[in-house]
C-alpha cells in the first residue's frame, strides 16, 4: 500500500455533500482513505461509509475504517485502524482475516514495537505537532525520535497529529514519506486543491 499522503475522513468535518468532498479528494491525488465518526449512530456510519467506500473502490483507493470492525466486516473493506487503547491487534486479526490491512495508533517507540511484533500492517506515531482533532494523545513525538522509529521497523510509520501544508516539509527532510492528514485538508477553503499542495511538498 502507498501511504504516502493518508487522508482521514473525520464526520466532523465533512461538510456539505461528503461524497462529493471525498470524489474530488481522490481525484486531487490521496492515496489512501480512513472513515472517522465519532459522532453518529451505527447505521448512519454504516450508511455514509459505504457511500465513501464504493467511491474509493472505483478509483482503487484502499479504505480503512476507525474502530468499527462490525461495519469494517459488513462492507468489505480493506482494512480497520484502531487507538491504542482499542481492540488488541492478535483479537482483530481473528475477527478480520490474514488479508485485511490493520492499523494501529502509537505515541512511543515501545508501543509501535509492540504493534508490530502482533501484526499491525503500518502504525501512525503521533502527535507530530499540536492537533486540533484529536487533544488526548500526550506528548508530541520528538522529529528525531519520528526518524529513528521510521528507520527502524519493519512496516510503514505514518506520522500524524497536526501536520499541514507548511509543516510538512520538515518531515519530509528527515525522510519521513508516509502522512495522516485531517484538519488541514477538510477545513481548507477547497480540499481538493489543498491535497494538490500537500502532494507538491512531499518530495525532499
Amino acid at each position: 500500500m502507498d501511504f504516502r499522503l493518508y487522508v482521514i475522513l473525520d464526520r466532523r468535518y465533512l461538510t456539505g455533500d461528503p461524497l462529493v468532498q471525498t470524489q474530488k479528494i481522490i481525484e486531487a491525488g490521496c492515496t489512501v482513505l480512513q472513515y472517522r465518526d465519532k459522532l453518529s449512530s451505527g447505521s448512519d456510519f454504516f450508511y455514509l461509509a459505504g457511500k465513501l467506500y464504493q467511491i474509493a473502490k472505483k478509483k482503487n483507493i484502499p479504505f480503512i475504517i476507525n474502530d468499527r470492525v462490525d461495519i469494517a466486516l459488513s462492507l468489505g473493506v480493506e482494512g480497520v485502524h484502531f487507538g491504542a487503547d482499542d481492540l488488541p491487534i492478535p483479537a482483530a486479526r481473528k475477527l478480520l482475516g490474514s488479508d485485511k490491512i490493520i492499523g494501529r495508533s502509537v505515541h512511543s517507540l515501545k508501543e509501535a514495537r509492540l504493534a508490530e511484533n502482533e501484526g499491525a500492517n503500518y502504525v501512525g506515531l503521533g502527535p507530530v505537532f499540536p492537533s486540533q482533532t484529536k487533544t488526548d494523545t500526550g506528548n508530541l513525538i520528538p522529529k528525531e525520535a519520528l526518524k529513528e522509529l521510521n528507520e527502524q521497523l519493519r512496516i510503514p510509520v505514518v506520522a500524524i497529529g497536526g501536520i499541514k501544508a507548511e509543516n510538512i516539509k520538515e518531515l519530509v527532510k528527515l525522510g519521513i514519506k508516509n502522512f495522516a492528514i485531517c484538519s488541514d485538508i477538510l477545513t481548507a477553503a477547497d480540499p481538493a486543491e489543498q491535497v494538490k499542495i500537500i502532494k507538491e511538498k512531499l518530495v525532499a
